[in-house]
């Protein structure tokens, strides 16, 4: 079972590495190159950010070459990773992670949870860039070259959506009801696949078949060839 999971714009710079090229270098050093040609107000509106914020996401990419490296999973710091609790991990699970994971991004193209990178931002809906197109042929090359077939999808649709249909993606989602109306909220949502994650690694869990019927309140409660749902209710 491999495990497909969402890199993350918070970050915690921490411990640094010496940077190592991963998967496809080549790639991640020409939108490199392609974000350095923007003027200042296309940058601004290509990655819809504040004026405040452009010195430090420009930087990211002007100073590429110089910034330090980074482990992905002690640098991702959203909902995700803090439910996931990485640093906390004994080596043996670090281990463990590293053997199920992949991160489809944006920049990187594939990042594994000891892949050591740079900080950055960007997403797949940057204005402009048609990251899309730019690494789906890539990654879905890459995922028919594993050798396990069956993917376990902790993320959002937006990364799930760069695999083509011929891959057998399992999708997890986690949904609260609250005095009979269901609904996906966000930062639950987010949490829950940092802690289903942590529970499979754990537990050392390999097949999607295996995964637990119940974690902290929430029910799998409905199940289909490609995704599971899991319920927690709630009364005001």
């Amino acid at each position: 079972m491999i495990i497909l999971f969402a890199p993350a714009k918070a970050m915690n710079k921490q411990k640094t590495y010496k940077y190592q090229d991963l998967e496809f270098n080549s790639k991640t050093k020409n939108l490199v190159c392609k974000l350095l040609t923007l003027e200042k107000n296309e940058f601004i509106n290509s990655f819809n950010i504040s004026e405040n914020l452009y010195d430090e996401v420009f930087g990211y990419y002007n100073d590429f070459h110089e910034n330090e490296g980074y482990k992905a999973f002690e640098l991702f710091n959203g909902e995700a990773y803090k439910a996931f609790d990485y640093n906390s991990l004994s080596s043996e699970g670090k281990k463990q992670l590293n053997d199920k994971v992949i991160i489809i991004d944006a920049l990187y193209g594939i990042i594994y949870p000891n892949s050591i990178i740079k900080p950055y931002r960007l997403d797949f809906h940057t204005k402009g860039l048609k990251l899309v197109t730019y690494w789906k042929e890539d990654i879905n090359n890459y995922f028919s070259n594993l050798d396990d077939k069956d993917i376990l999808s902790l993320a959002s649709k937006e990364f799930n959506s760069l695999l083509t249909k011929d891959k057998n993606v399992v999708s997890v989602k986690f949904i609260d009801e609250i005095n009979g109306v269901q609904k996906l909220i966000s930062v639950f949502n987010k949490q829950m696949r940092g802690k289903l994650l942590r529970y499979i690694v754990d537990t050392r869990i390999n097949r999607i078949q295996d995964l637990p019927i119940e974690i902290d309140g929430y029910y799998v409660f409905e199940k289909t060839n490609n995704e599971i749902i899991y319920l927690r209710k709630q009364e005001n």
